[in-house]
């Protein structure tokens, strides 16, 4: 069992249990250690693989020889016909030795990572080219807008998307002399619907103080030099939207279906003999139309009750 090492003491520098031997010094004293008595049991089994070897190898030399000795230049005569070994006579006995080679040279291989791929830039031009000029010139064309395209777009009146389905509300104002260039509206708010519902004169309104629907609306001064405020008033009173009902239509008008009463199964009318008999009921319990519905009628049948008395044993119905 190997001693454990000491505490902060370096491996490399204590004496190591093993020693340093090339192959030369083990098979060296492999065969000392054999001697001549181990080669002397072997022999029969090495002579036998020779003898395995030798069958084997001959259909190989055969080859080998016979391309050994043909010119490289084409040859009208054939070769030999390799007899196998079932005619040991006319094998050669010698052995052939062959190596495994290649005529390739060795490569050199690298496992490193391979370098990424070199990356695809465009330097700028050093000078401005014809083509560049008429390219950009393009798409300055196509971001540009001129007076006339202002005036279009400003005349196409185009709702927002979240004020499409809203209802219109039409106001009043009274503008007094003149038309002005440019002017500020102004309206109250209708009253915000709220949670328990408020009266109106505690709902706020524009400009958000208490009761400011029973105040009138002060004249405020615009910001904005030579823009006149003007207050408008709704033209009629906004109708609240009908709201929907969730419950589809015609539901008060459906008749309601009468679900029948839950029974056990029963045979149907009309099925005749033996199986009407015990196995789905005695004939008592056979439905019976009432109404239009098959249903069961109440069981009129006398059932027998075994009874053992001092006479003797018999049945009593009930």
């Amino acid at each position: 069992m190997p001693q454990p090492l000491a505490r902060f003491a370096n491996p490399h520098l204590l004496p190591q249990a093993f020693e340093r031997a090339t192959r030369a010094e083990i098979y060296a004293e492999d065969a000392r250690s054999d001697g001549p008595s181990g080669v002397r049991g072997d022999s029969a089994e090495i002579e036998a693989l020779n003898r395995l070897i030798e069958a084997s190898l001959p259909a190989v030399a055969a080859d080998v020889q016979h391309t050994a000795r043909v010119s490289p230049g084409p040859s009208t005569e054939s070769a030999p016909m390799d007899l196998g070994p079932e005619h040991p006579e006319e094998q050669p006995e010698e052995l052939f030795l062959f190596r495994l080679i290649s005529s390739a040279p060795p490569i050199a291989l690298s496992l490193l990572p391979p370098p990424p791929p070199p990356s695809k830039t465009r330097e700028p031009d050093a000078e401005d080219t014809e083509e560049r000029a008429l390219q950009r010139k393009q798409f300055a064309q196509a971001a540009s807008i001129d007076g006339a395209q202002v005036l279009s777009e400003s005349a196409t009146l185009r709702a927002a998307l979240h004020t499409r389905n809203k209802p219109i509300t039409t106001l009043t104002a009274s503008l007094g002399d003149g038309e002005p260039s440019m002017l500020i509206m102004r309206t109250l708010q209708p009253p915000r619907k709220t949670r328990p519902p408020v009266p109106s004169s505690h709902a706020l309104h524009y400009p958000y103080v208490p009761d400011a629907s029973t105040l009138p609306a002060q004249p405020s001064t615009s910001k904005i030099p030579g823009c006149l405020t003007v207050d408008a008033h709704p033209a009629q009173s906004p109708k609240d939207p009908k709201r929907r009902s969730r419950r589809r239509r015609g539901v008060e008008g459906m008749v309601q279906k009468l679900r029948p009463p839950p029974q056990f199964w029963r045979p149907s009318p009309d099925m005749k003999g033996k199986c009407r008999g015990y196995a789905y009921g005695y004939p008592s319990s056979l439905p019976t139309e009432y109404l239009g519905v098959w249903r069961y009628r109440r069981d009129t049948m006398k059932k027998a009750a075994f009874s053992d008395s001092s006479v003797g044993s018999h049945f009593r119905y009930t």
